[in-house]
């Protein structure tokens, strides 16, 4: 693994915790007063999981 790699790995994790933070905000706006509280935590976990299985899709092959 060089360091473009790890690039591509951080990327995609960053931008899963965007879409998912996002998405997940926007869709509990009305019913939940701070969605912003539970779409960052819910974003970050989702960026943290993609981070490992990309990380580990990559490293098998």
């Amino acid at each position: 693994m060089n360091v473009r790699d790890g690039v591509i790995e951080v990327g995609i994790a960053v931008l899963s915790f965007l879409v998912v933070g996002v998405l997940v905000t926007e869709l509990l706006r009305e019913r939940i007063w701070p969605s912003l509280l539970v779409g960052i935590p819910t974003g970050l976990i989702a960026g943290i999981v993609v981070f490992g299985v990309v990380h580990y899709v990559r490293a098998r092959d």
